[in-house]
């Protein structure tokens, strides 16, 4: 039941840090390789944090992890999912800044739970019910009204479509790696080999693409002013709802976690609906009554989703 709670709380805090990515994004000054390497550098970081609080207090807080055994496996199935999270990131913010947000993220998160599940019935033998495939199936739904713009704007995303299919596919690859390394070492271990997975991508990436994205302008006429208190801000609420949803992972269903993504969507609509009073230029959203109607219904099929996996659980 818990990790219910932890899920919920996750997304909420995953759609506030998106709607300040897509503000970010949206800024001459910030490009998807600096973003992702920034994070990167952050995660690096705090997992170094972690390992040396272990050290040199290995009883605070009961973190006395390092190494326990021989579980060479799930330190490199930590260390390939914090790579494959970059992967995606990147895939995810080079689209970020080239299309609304409020249709980006429930496409691509629209994807992410179908692959999860696939991936994990093959290779996790994570055991689904009936009773949890139904919640799923809601969910899902849910998630797709929540998503929905007027057919005039919903055309496919040409040669987008690639990177959508791609960021899905490498988030769903980082969430089945990651359960796989819960099941076999203890929650601290694991997430700090993740975070040095993901800070060596993060480097990789910067080193790789520096000098492309140096060389291009933004074509964005809208300014934003970038400050590093709002870049700090803004990845705290990516931190702590990372955190809180890696947590809900080890303690619960990878499927279901992931199908309870289009709660992140309800929020994130919430948060472009006040955000585009104030920053109308950057975020480029507009609303019918026709997509708040099916928006509601969207919000109502999530919360009879979260009912369904609560009341078995």
């Amino acid at each position: 039941m818990l990790w219910i709670y932890l899920a919920i709380g996750g997304y909420f805090f995953l759609a506030l840090a998106a709607l300040g990515d897509r503000l970010l994004l949206a800024s001459s000054t910030v490009d998807p390789v600096k973003y992702v390497f920034l994070i990167g550098v952050l995660g690096g970081v705090g997992a170094s944090i972690i390992s040396a609080v272990n050290f040199i207090l290995p009883d605070l807080l009961g973190l006395n992890f390092i190494f326990s055994g021989n579980y060479l496996y799930a330190f490199a199935s930590a260390f390939a999912a914090g790579i494959f999270y970059v992967l995606a990131l990147f895939a995810y913010f080079s689209i970020l800044n080239k299309v609304e947000s409020s249709r980006v993220v429930p496409s691509i998160g629209a994807l992410i739970p179908l692959f999860t599940l696939i991936f994990a019935a093959i290779f996790l033998r994570q055991e689904i019910t009936s009773y949890h495939l139904l919640a799923f199936l809601v969910l899902v739904s849910g998630a797709f009204f929540v998503s929905y713009k007027d057919r005039k704007s919903s055309l496919v995303f040409d040669k987008n479509i690639v990177l959508i299919l791609f960021a899905a596919l490498f988030f769903s690859v980082h969430f089945i790696l990651v359960k796989n390394a819960y099941n076999h070492l203890p929650f601290i271990e694991a997430l700090v080999f993740v975070q040095f997975g993901f800070a060596f991508a993060g480097f990789a990436l910067y080193a790789l693409f520096k000098k492309k994205y140096s060389a291009q302008t933004s074509k964005n006429t809208a300014s934003f002013a970038v400050s590093p208190l709002f870049v700090f801000v803004n990845q705290f609420f990516g931190l702590i709802g990372g955190g809180l949803l890696q947590y809900a992972i080890f303690k619960g269903n990878v499927v279901l976690v992931n199908a309870m993504q289009g709660i992140q969507y309800a929020f994130l609509f919430l948060a472009l609906f006040i955000g585009s009073y104030f920053w109308a230029k950057l975020l480029n959203e507009s609303y019918s009554r026709r997509m708040l109607f099916m928006k509601l219904i969207g919000v109502i099929l999530i919360a009879s989703g979260i009912a369904l996996i609560s009341f078995k659980s």
